[in-house]
């Protein structure tokens, strides 16, 4: 694994495609309505994980469409 991190270290614009299934899936299941609707975020807190705990796993969410975004904006600029 650590070789992977360090190829894309150094090669920050060597960004994979990613089939348009895998994006919508998964940038469904990290959309903050996903986990508000099907409970996790209020599972999380009866587990007692802070609001600053939660905070901190939406904005990962986040990080992550926005990672599938950039891998998609490949895709077009390749047309």
């Amino acid at each position: 694994m650590l070789s992977a991190i360090q190829h894309y270290i150094d090669n920050p614009d060597d960004i994979p495609d990613i089939p348009q299934a895998s994006a919508d899936y998964l940038a469904a299941r990290c959309n903050v309505s996903y986990i508000q609707r099907t409970g996790i975020l209020d599972q999380l807190r009866k587990e007692g994980f802070s609001e600053q705990a939660l905070y901190g796993f939406v904005e990962g969410l986040s990080a992550v469409v926005e990672i599938i975004e950039l891998m998609q904006e490949q895709r077009h600029l390749q047309e």
